[in-house]
Formats: structure tokens, C-alpha cells, sequence
């Protein structure tokens, strides 16, 4: 709503001869909890102030997590190892295909008449030995493929066991980044589907979505808890960024009652928010909320000091604010 410059002077001289009206003083003390102010209706009508009851919602409980988006050298040196191994398993198989086919040809040699035995011999030894290692690479590829199931769990090291996988080639591309995410002692995650917002900064209302991936198989040294895969969109979030993440509780009780306070209602005095409520006489007070939490990007959520269906003020509480340093202040001379 804005006020005309006509307005506020009709507001100035309503107050200045109402009991709590604008005093100047420049050492006002801070305004007593306890204070309520009186207003008109026709002053909160020129002043703006706007009152709505205040709604409660329930609403999912959460806690932060911290962890870093994944450079990929390790993960592509891994899959570049797994595709060695695959190239070194192609090669031998391929001879001791091939020895096997000369070995069946010298035994048919042989049994016309035409080929000695000792070659059938001599070619029987060739192909122990491909077969021989053909077993030992076969079992370095199966190997080194369990090294990388224990590495990076079943999902990611089915990433790197595919050559074409789309999600390990949106990592290459740069449109996904890898997350890391350690979990606080005693906190952990469903083995399911799981969405939760992830920021380089503390600020929540700029963060982005991620996808749970799966639970890490080893855990962090430095670390207590649980860490787990992630993934998110590559444009804002790039490897080597530190990220905070808010991640569901999963308790039996995973939501609480929560009253939303829009953001325009809350004012700030020595780092303490409080907010306005209007009862039936026209009298503002001042609550403090100690619990607030931030609900979205317009209002938080407060769990003490205020009541579902109580009139909260939405619009003028700052000036409702400076009306109580001022009134405080006239106590005080």
C-alpha cells in the first residue's frame, strides 16, 4: 500500500495526540515485551497495518549434512582400468580361440597320416597354455571388477561396467555433478528413491535438487556416519565445491506442527525476530519467537510464542516496532 505524503502527516498528528503517539528522541531504550500498543482503526487504516490469523501446517523435519561434489579422475581412472582389462581378456581369448582351432586341425593332420604326433603334442601345450591364461585374466577381470562394486556400490560401478552409460557420460559432459554427502552420527537414509536440496552456501532458499544414488560402501576416515551418493544438475554445482544439503529425518515421527509466519511480519532487534498480534482491542504486542525455521522462500515456521488463529500482522510491523521504541523512550524522560 502506498501512502501519499498527505497520509502520513494525517498518521504523524493522529499519533502525536494519541497516548502512545512518535516522540523524537535519539537514545530510545528498547521496548518492553510486555508493552502492548493501542491503535485506531482509522490509524491502521491510513498506517497499512494488514492482520491474517495465523495457519498451522505440518511439515517434514529435517537436518543439515555436509559433504563435496566429486572430482572424476578417480572415477574414470577406474572405468579406463575395467576397459584395460576387458581389452587384455578380448586378446587372449582370441588366441587361445585360435590355438584351439589349429590344435583340432593338427589332430586331424595327425590322424590322416600326415602330421607327427609330437606337433599335435607341441600344439596341445600351446593351447594349456592360452587356456591357462585366459583363467588367470578372467579372473583379474572378475576381480578387479569386485574392487569396483566395493568402491563405488552396485549402482555407480554399473556406470563403469557399461561403455555407453548415459548418467557416466552426463558426469563426462559436465550436466551432472557427483555428490559425497556424510550424514551426522546416527542419522541414515532409505535404500529407496529420495529427493533432498543440496547449496554451496547455508541458504536454502537458493538450493537445488538431488537424487539419492546409493549408500557409500566405505566410510570416511575423518567421518562417523553414513555417506551417500548423489546426484545433481552439473550447472550450478562443479567438482571440488563443498555443499550443505537439508536431508529428511527417518524416524517414526518424521513430521511436527509448525504455524507459518510470512517473512514480512517478522522484524529484527538485536539479532532476536519477533512479530505483532492484534487482539480484540486494537492491541499490538510484541511477541518474541525464539524457534524459527524457514519454511520457503516468503515465510518461516515458528513453533513457540504465537497461536494458530491468533491475528498476526503482516503489513506495518516495523512501523509498529518504532512506535514502541518511541512510546518506550517518553516512559523513560
Amino acid at each position: 500500500m502506498q501512502l501519499s505524503t498527505r497520509h502520513w502527516l494525517i498518521i504523524v498528528i493522529l499519533l502525536c495526540s494519541s497516548p502512545h503517539g512518535f516522540a523524537d528522541n535519539d537514545t530510545a531504550p528498547e521496548p518492553d515485551e510486555t508493552n502492548s500498543l493501542t491503535l485506531s482503526e482509522q490509524i491502521q487504516t491510513l498506517s497499512g497495518i494488514t492482520t491474517q490469523p495465523i495457519q498451522a501446517v505440518n511439515f517434514q523435519t529435517e537436518f543439515i549434512a555436509y559433504g563435496k561434489a566429486l572430482p572424476l579422475q578417480n572415477l574414470l581412472a577406474s572405468r579406463l582400468r575395467y576397459q584395460n582389462a576387458l581389452t587384455e581378456l578380448a586378446t587372449v581369448r582370441s588366441r587361445a580361440e585360435f590355438v584351439d582351432k589349429t590344435l583340432a586341425r593338427q589332430k586331424v593332420l595327425y590322424e590322416q597320416g600326415i602330421s607327427a604326433q609330437r606337433l599335435v603334442q607341441e600344439q596341445q601345450d600351446q593351447a594349456n597354455f592360452q587356456h591357462a591364461q585366459l583363467a588367470t585374466v578372467n579372473q583379474q577381470q572378475q576381480a578387479l571388477k569386485d574392487e569396483l562394486v566395493m568402491q563405488w556400490g552396485n549402482t555407480i560401478s554399473t556406470w563403469l561396467l557399461n561403455p555407453h552409460h548415459a548418467l557416466l557420460d552426463a558426469l563426462i559432459s559436465g550436466q551432472k555433478t557427483l555428490l559425497l554427502l556424510t550424514l551426522p552420527n546416527n542419522k541414515s537414509l532409505p535404500h529407496s528413491k529420495l529427493n533432498v536440496l543440496v547449496s554451496t552456501s547455508a541458504d536454502k532458499n537458493h538450493a537445488q535438487t538431488a537424487e539419492l544414488i546409493s549408500v557409500a560402501p566405505t566410510v570416511d576416515a575423518n567421518s562417523i556416519g553414513f555417506s551417500y551418493y548423489f546426484l545433481t544438475d552439473g550447472k550450478n554445482i562443479k567438482p571440488g565445491m563443498s555443499v550443505n544439503a537439508w536431508l529428511p529425518e527417518q524416524t517414526a515421527k518424521t513430521t511436527t506442527k509448525g504455524l507459518v509466519i510470512p517473512k514480512t511480519a517478522v522484524v529484527w532487534f538485536m539479532n532476536q525476530a519477533s512479530v505483532y498480534i492484534k487482539n480484540a482491542d486494537n492491541q499490538f504486542i510484541r511477541r518474541v519467537l525464539t524457534q524459527l525455521i524457514d519454511y520457503s522462500t516468503n515465510a518461516y515456521l515458528a513453533k513457540d510464542n504465537v497461536t494458530e488463529g491468533e491475528l498476526l500482522v503482516i503489513s506495518g510491523a516495523q512501523m509498529l516496532l518504532s512506535e514502541q521504541f518511541n512510546h518506550a523512550a517518553q516512559d523513560y524522560d
